[in-house]
C-alpha cells in the first residue's frame, strides 16, 4: 500500500512537472501577464526606487509556487518509476498545461469562445490555480460575461494570483459596467501612463469608449499606447486610423490603415478604408487601385466599393472605365448619392452641365448638406445661367463650409476641455443643422453624459425626435427640460 504522504508526494511531483513545463513554455509566448512579464515589471519598479512595492510584488508572484526541494523531487521520481503510477498523473498535468497555453494564445487572438472552453477544462484539473482563474476572468470579460468574470477574479485572489493584475482587470470591469467608473478610469489611466504590463488590454477597453464619446485626443493617446504595447494588433491600428481620420489627419490615418492591412490582409473593411482614404487624401492612386480591384472581385455588388473604385478610375484619368460602373450602380441603387455625384462630375468636366444637373439634384435630395454636392450644384447652375438659384446654393455651401470649420475648431478645443458639455452641445447642433443626424445625436447624448440636466441639449433632442415622429424618445428628453 502507498502511504498518504507518498501519494501526496507523487501527485505534487506530477503537478509540479506539468506546471513547470507549462511555465517554461509560457515564458516564450506573447502573453503580457505571464510571470516573466511580471518579473520584468518588478525589476522596473525596483529600478525606479519603489523597493517596497517591488518586494510586495515579488512575494505575491512567488507565494503560490511552493517548489519541491531537490531531494523531494528525486524521491518523488523514484517512487513514480517504482510504482508506475506517475505516468497518467504527469500526462494529465501536461495536457492541462498544454490547454492552458492554448487558452492564453486564444485570448491574445480574441478567440474568446475557444479560450473559455479550454480554461473550463483546465480548471477541472487545476481548480485552485489563481493564474487560470485570472485568465478565465479576462476571457469572460471579453465575451461580456461580467458576473462570471468577477467570480473568477475573486477565486484568482483567493488562490494567490498577483493582486496588481487582479486590480487592473477588476477596474476594467467596473469601467465597462459604469460602477465607480471615474475612479476606475483614473486608476487605469495611471497604469497606462506607468507602462503597466497590461497596458494594451487597458487601452483596448478605453480607446473605443473615448472614440464613441468624441474624446478624440484621449482616444488617440490610448490607441497609440495600444499599438505601442501590442504592435501586431490589426484592430488597434485600424481604430487609430479611424481616430486620425475623424481628427482630419488623413495622411497619418493612411499610415495606420496601411499597418493594419499588413497585419490583417484579408480584412475587407480595413482594406476598403485604406483605399478610400488614399483617394480622399488625393495621394497616389495606384496603391488604392490595386486594393479596389481585389475588393471588386470579392464584393461585386457592394455599392460603396463600386463607387470608390469608379472615383479612383476618374483620378487616374480613366473616366471611360468609371461611367458604366457608376451608371449600373445608380440604376440598382437610385439613392446612391456619392455615385450620382461622381457621375455628375464626369459630365461637368466634359462641359455637359445639363446632364450633370439632374444627377446633382437627386444627390442633393439624399444629402442636402454635403459640401461637395452643394459646390458642384452651384457650378452647374452658374454654367446654365440659373444665377438666382446658384446664389442660394452658394450661400448654403458657404454656411456648410463655415460649419465644418467651426466643428473642427470645437473638436480641437475639446483636447483641453474633454468634459465640457457646452462644446459637445455646439458640435451636436452643427451636425444636426447639416443633416448629420446620427453624429448630432451622439454629440448631444455625450453632452448629457457629462451633464444629464443640460437644458439646451435635452431640448434639442426633444425637438429632433418630435420632428422624426419618435414620440417615446422625445418625451424622455422633454421630462428633463
Amino acid at each position: 500500500m502507498i502511504g498518504v504522504d507518498s501519494a501526496n508526494l507523487i501527485l505534487a511531483a506530477a503537478r509540479r512537472a506539468g506546471r513547470t513545463i507549462t511555465m517554461a513554455s509560457k515564458f516564450r509566448c506573447d502573453s503580457d501577464v505571464s510571470r516573466a512579464r511580471w518579473l520584468l515589471a518588478i525589476d522596473r519598479r525596483r529600478s525606479q526606487g519603489h523597493t517596497t512595492e517591488a518586494h510586495t510584488m515579488t512575494a505575491k508572484v512567488d507565494a503560490p509556487a511552493e517548489r519541491l526541494s531537490t531531494g523531494q523531487r528525486v524521491v518523488a521520481l523514484v517512487l513514480l518509476a517504482l510504482l508506475g503510477l506517475g505516468g497518467w498523473l504527469i500526462v494529465g498535468e501536461l495536457r492541462a498545461g498544454s490547454r492552458f497555453r492554448a487558452a492564453v494564445t486564444a485570448i491574445d487572438n480574441h478567440d474568446v469562445k475557444n479560450a473559455r472552453q479550454l480554461l473550463d477544462q483546465v480548471l477541472r484539473k487545476w481548480p485552485d490555480s489563481g493564474e487560470v482563474h485570472f485568465f478565465a476572468a479576462r476571457a469572460a470579460r471579453l465575451e461580456g460575461a461580467y458576473r462570471v468574470a468577477r467570480d473568477h477574479l475573486s477565486d484568482a485572489s483567493k488562490y494567490g494570483w498577483v493582486e496588481e493584475a487582479i486590480d487592473v482587470e477588476r477596474s476594467l470591469l467596473q469601467f465597462l459596467n459604469g460602477e465607480s467608473s471615474q475612479k476606475a478610469e483614473s486608476y487605469l489611466i495611471h497604469c497606462l501612463n506607468m507602462n503597466h504590463p497590461d497596458s494594451h488590454w487597458i487601452a483596448e477597453v478605453l480607446t473605443p469608449v473615448y472614440y464613441a464619446n468624441f474624446r478624440l485626443a484621449e482616444a488617440n493617446d490610448c490607441a497609440e499606447k495600444w499599438v505601442e504595447h501590442a504592435p501586431k494588433s490589426a484592430k488597434g491600428w485600424a481604430l487609430l486610423g479611424d481616430i486620425r481620420e475623424r481628427s482630419l489627419k488623413r495622411e497619418a490615418a493612411v499610415q495606420a490603415y496601411r499597418t493594419a492591412h499588413g497585419l490583417s490582409p484579408n480584412d475587407a473593411k480595413i482594406e476598403f478604408n485604406l483605399a478610400r482614404l488614399i483617394i480622399d487624401a488625393k495621394m497616389e492612386p495606384g496603391e488604392a487601385s490595386d486594393h479596389l480591384d481585389k475588393l471588386r472581385e470579392l464584393q461585386p455588388e457592394d455599392v460603396d466599393v463600386a463607387t470608390v473604385w469608379a472615383a479612383c478610375r476618374i483620378v487616374q484619368g480613366r473616366s471611360d472605365m468609371a461611367i458604366p460602373v457608376l451608371d449600373e450602380t445608380i440604376r440598382k441603387h437610385p439613392h446612391a448619392a456619392q455615385a450620382m455625384f461622381h457621375r455628375a462630375q464626369i459630365d461637368l468636366e466634359a462641359g455637359k452641365p445639363e446632364l450633370a444637373l439632374p444627377l446633382l439634384r437627386n444627390a442633393f435630395a439624399v444629402t442636402p448638406y454635403d459640401a461637395e454636392i452643394l459646390y458642384s450644384m452651384f457650378r452647374c447652375l452658374n454654367q446654365l445661367g440659373q444665377s438666382e438659384e446658384a446664389a442660394r446654393l452658394k450661400q448654403k455651401w458657404e454656411q456648410s463650409e463655415a460649419d465644418l470649420k467651426l466643428l473642427s475648431e470645437i473638436t480641437n478645443e475639446m483636447i483641453t476641455k474633454p468634459h465640457d458639455p457646452d462644446l459637445r452641445f455646439k458640435a451636436g447642433e452643427i451636425c444636426l443643422r447639416n443633416g448629420l443626424n446620427k453624429q448630432g445625436v451622439d454629440w448631444l447624448e455625450s453632452a448629457l453624459r457629462d451633464n444629464p440636466n443640460h437644458p439646451a441639449a435635452n431640448k434639442r433632442l426633444f425637438d429632433h425626435f418630435t420632428k422624426l415622429g419618435q414620440l417615446d424618445r422625445a418625451n424622455y428628453y422633454r421630462k428633463k427640460i
